[in-house]
């Protein structure tokens, strides 16, 4: 239970922390109109939910349900620790996520902003807090900006392909293509140098369980930039030759590797938890 709550913690606040990031990077505001902020809102809403979901199940497994029942206030020991900081950052973020949904001006400026607290939240708990070597949260916090970025990117590319949108579509999936040259690189790197840290050695990753569910998470992961890769290179160009036939190619790949990004989150969560 805890672990699918985790996923959509995870999802809620990736997803639209990521939209926002992807409408900064469009300078026109007609190009702005892909990232559609109900499906926006509808994330931040999932994300905070989520996150006090997750906060009342990680006090029961400490304290017990019914001990909570008795003794309400055992709800505000964990706000003493680490783990509370890190909530209460998170709703920070994802208020100004939220309210950014309904500016228009100082809307994506907003919702920027709400998307770095909420993910610097997660450099508040873990291994990386621990260690001795600082840069670790650093590694940690512009790990997950770019796999937001990409996943903010993916869902309305999703959308707009699905509509069949062909403009649109094929001008979104250059300018996706573009950035994504430059961060996904960095963040495949960033990724396997957390791994590398987490698990402390390839025998480790091999003979472990922590190491072989990482492995598993590394493996969803090459899977994921193939496809990518193979969206690039081959059925973006196609949209101008082939039109509306190649999108829907296109638009069941997105859908796919939408699916591949919940399947890591599924997978960090558990690994998460697992540390824990």
């Amino acid at each position: 239970m805890i672990i699918l709550v985790k996923t959509t913690l995870y999802a809620g606040i990736l997803f639209s922390a990521g939209m926002f990031f992807g409408k900064a990077l469009f300078i026109k505001r007609k190009e702005r109109k892909i990232f559609d902020k109900k499906i926006i809102f509808f994330f931040s809403v999932l994300a905070l939910f989520s996150s006090v979901l997750f906060y009342f199940l990680r006090t029961v497994s400490l304290f017990g349900f019914f001990n909570i029942i008795e003794n309400y206030q055992l709800l505000g020991v964990l706000l003493q620790t680490s783990e509370g900081m890190a909530l209460l950052i998170r709703l920070f973020g994802l208020v100004l996520i939220l309210t950014a949904t309904f500016f228009c001006k100082m809307g994506t400026l907003i919702g920027v902003i709400g998307g770095f607290i909420s993910l610097s939240s997660f450099t508040q708990i873990g291994h990386t807090v621990d260690a001795k070597e600082f840069y670790l949260s650093f590694f940690l916090f512009f790990h997950l900006i770019f796999i937001s970025l990409w996943a903010g990117f993916l869902f309305p590319l999703y959308v707009v392909s699905k509509k069949k949108y062909l403009r649109i579509t094929f001008y979104t999936a250059v300018r996706f293509g573009k950035q994504a040259t430059i961060f996904i690189p960095i963040l495949f790197l960033s990724g396997l140098f957390l791994s590398y840290y987490l698990v402390g050695s390839f025998r480790d990753i091999l003979f472990t369980s922590y190491g072989q569910v990482l492995m598993i998470k590394i493996l969803i992961t090459i899977s994921l930039l193939s496809i990518g890769a193979l969206n690039k290179l081959k059925f973006v160009p196609d949209l101008k030759k082939r039109g509306i036939v190649s999108m829907e190619k296109l638009n069941k790949l997105i859908f796919l590797e939408i699916l591949l990004i919940l399947l890591i989150m599924f997978v960090a969560s558990i690994l998460s938890e697992s540390s824990n």
